[in-house]
């Protein structure tokens, strides 16, 4: 049967052969994602990769030591506070699919948590006979006894959301139950949801997401909820959010006309809809005392606020006309910084901030008409990174973390006492390993750091991986390398995080810069830093991998495809590939704001230049590629991966791919899943760099 499938794949491409480099797209019908002769491709494609690494030793040993690393009994547990207890969703070997669960505030401090099962997630699948995939859970605060539990179906971004008493542990009899959809929902109060879903026919936008926020009264039918606000159908989606307040919550509904812009309006108490002066791009965070935090995007000149602050505005003005008669600028971050992330509790304001690549949190006050701050005593050469807060008091769990450094689990509360409540012990041997922070210099001069982990005693080049982003105001932070520290890095190889243009790590300009049509300043970016390591001596080009998921699968194809004698392996996951037609597939079209809008002839003639699946040519000799994709994916198509592969493969190159039928964006559902695909990555690249 493997034969005669591959036979027939065979016949296939060599039949599409003569069509190459027309402008007919042989290989669409690989973007039919469960149709029977796609699936049938990608389990010809699963069998034959399967068949060449999963049957060898060091698969099974790398399998066996990612699936340790992952589900261990002594890892941390990552836990949010609500009142009396935290809580936490927890996967293991035994329970693949997960438990949410809580345990004592107090337990947890002392290190001796006794959890208690809420839901348990295998045995409700076994149950409803469905293959669900925990998507989270929106919980109706103080107490968090009732929540909407968000399911999904083999990992998709779309859920169904039902009604759970976390007091009862059993889903609510009449509750509030929505079917499978992209579904946004907040609790206004404990009968009334702001929901954003599929309503019928006309409720969706182009990129597939809701354009009607309705406010839904317990006891009706959710399609017959009075409407709020609708956004137009080429607006990417309209959705509502409600902001914690020990006192008076804030409720908002946002329509996006595009990815980095929106449209803001409070709900007030007395249902009056008040939609706010401020500029488009800026983002909202939250609210403490009676003033609502925004971080501007760009230069807001009415008020001479530079771009990237943190500012506040009084909420009684913004509740009565939607304006602010004066702005309070609380911190404005110099070139070196951006802000990651804002939490809040019940006094304090907790600013994330990256300086240099490197964490640390600043704690602001806003006391007597002004705003001051101190920083908490953290570790300055690594990730840091805000838990939970506390709406109640100000308990907050803080993680501290580097490359090399096992997570820290640090607890502060309003007495400014300061306790280590929990670490992972060392998952790799770190003894001889050291961190090197560099610049390389792109085409353009700019200076783009980058980290390197690798042996104090290493001399000569070494299989090195190379990992990249840049996209979408994203930052990579030095994270503890638990899977690649024990699989690559023991193996003697060196790990590298490239920080490109296109991310956070240095404020809203760092990613504004390459947008659109800039864009090949994130893949010259990326080649400048595969350049620098070469010319460093620390790899050569047929020892230098690299590895990039999402947009970051667009990046890796791409530079693939431009300089295909730098590399000598390449890891593609859940890839944009075919950056002519992805606007037209899923969410694509919400992301015309990162790239441009391939129906635009202008946009068109440079998107063309560098999109990955347009640029394969016959004539090109290029570096072994492994693709990854998952069949629930329905935020990144996976026929820019299959249809990559199957191109690839009739030019003659060197092409391996798997696509997980579960999994969605992150490609893998379960532990079993990851460690999986963590082996198979791990075989390719000790076949082709080492």
């Amino acid at each position: 049967m493997r034969i005669c499938i591959y036979l027939v794949l065979s016949v296939f491409i060599i039949s599409c052969a003569s069509t190459s480099g027309s402008n007919k797209d042989e290989f669409l019908w690989l973007e039919n994602i469960e149709s029977n002769q796609s699936l049938d491709w990608v389990k010809a494609q699963n069998i034959k990769t399967a068949e060449k690494y999963s049957h060898q030793s060091i698969f099974k040993k790398v399998k066996k030591d990612v699936s340790f690393i992952l589900g261990a009994d002594d890892r941390i547990f990552y836990v949010k506070i609500v009142g009396e207890y935290v809580y936490n969703y927890l996967q293991t070997p035994k329970s693949p699919k997960g438990m949410y669960r809580r345990a004592s505030f107090k337990s947890y401090v002392a290190k001796n948590p006794m959890w208690e099962t809420i839901i348990d997630i295998d045995k409700l699948s076994i149950d409803e006979k469905e293959n669900w995939v925990w998507k989270g859970a929106d919980c109706l605060k103080p107490d968090n006894r009732r929540c909407l539990f968000k399911l999904s179906r083999g990992g998709k971004d779309a859920v169904v959301a039902r009604e759970f008493d976390t007091t009862t542990k059993s889903f609510v009899n009449d509750g509030f139950i929505l079917p499978e959809g992209k579904t946004d929902v907040a609790w206004r109060d404990q009968n009334q949801l702001f929901i954003a879903t599929d309503f019928g026919a006309d409720t969706l936008t182009s990129s597939g997401y809701a354009r009607q926020v309705r406010l839904w009264t317990r006891g009706t039918f959710y399609k017959d909820a009075p409407l709020i606000v609708e956004a137009d159908t080429s607006y990417v989606s309209a959705s509502a959010a409600v902001y914690d307040h020990p006192k008076k919550p804030l409720s908002v509904i946002y329509k996006n006309p595009s990815f980095y812009e929106t449209e803001y309006f409070i709900y007030t108490e007395d249902n009056r809809l008040v939609r706010l002066d401020v500029p488009k791009d800026i983002l909202l965070w939250g609210v403490i005392d009676d003033q609502v935090i925004f971080e501007t995007k760009s230069d807001w000149d009415r008020y001479k606020v530079k771009v990237g602050s943190l500012v506040s505005i009084q909420r009684s003005d913004l509740e009565k006309a939607g304006a602010a008669n004066k702005v309070e600028v609380i911190f404005t971050p110099n070139s070196k910084q951006a802000i990651t992330d804002i939490n809040i509790s019940s006094d304090f304001l907790y600013l994330s901030l990256l300086n240099s690549v490197r964490g640390q949190i600043m704690k602001w006050q806003f006391k007597n008409g002004s705003w001051t701050y101190a920083t908490l005593k953290l570790p300055k050469v690594g990730a840091t990174d805000v838990i939970s807060t506390d709406l109640s008091g100000n308990r907050l769990f803080v993680e501290y973390t580097d490359f090399l450094t096992p997570p820290q689990i640090w607890y502060f509360n309003s007495q400014k006492k300061e306790k280590k409540v929990a670490e992972l012990p060392k998952r790799f041997n770190n003894s001889n390993l050291v961190i090197e922070q560099k610049f390389a210099e792109s085409r353009d001069g700019t200076k783009v750091p980058y980290s390197i982990i690798r042996s104090k005693k290493a001399k000569g080049p070494k299989p090195t991986l190379l990992y990249g982003y840049g996209g979408f105001e994203i930052s990579l932070t030095p994270d503890y390398l638990a899977v690649k520290g024990k699989t690559w890095l023991e193996a003697g190889g060196v790990y590298v995080l490239a920080n490109l243009r296109g991310g956070g790590e240095f404020g809203p300009s760092w990613h504004t810069s390459v947008l659109k049509h800039n864009r090949q300043k994130v893949f010259d970016d990326f080649i400048a830093v595969a350049e620098a390591l070469i010319k460093e001596g620390i790899t050569t080009s047929k020892q230098l991998g690299i590895e990039g998921y999402s947009n970051g699968g667009l990046l890796v194809g791409t530079v693939a495809m431009q300089r295909p004698d730098l590399f000598g392996a390449v890891i593609c996951g859940a890839p944009l590939l075919d950056m002519m037609r992805y606007h037209k597939l899923l969410a694509g079209a919400s992301w015309i704001g990162e790239y441009g809008d391939p129906d635009n002839s202008k946009d068109a003639s440079y998107i063309l230049k560098y999109s990955p699946y347009q640029n394969i040519h016959a004539e090109t000799k290029y570096p072994p590629i492994f693709l990854i994709t998952s069949t629930k994916d329905d935020r990144v198509h996976p026929g820019h991966a299959r249809k990559m592969a199957a191109r690839l493969a009739q030019v003659g190159a060197p092409v391996t791919y798997y696509e997980n039928i579960d999994g969605g964006h992150s490609t893998a559902a379960d532990i079993e899943q990851r460690s999986m695909l963590e082996a198979y990555k791990f075989m390719f690249l000790k076949e082709n760099l080492f």
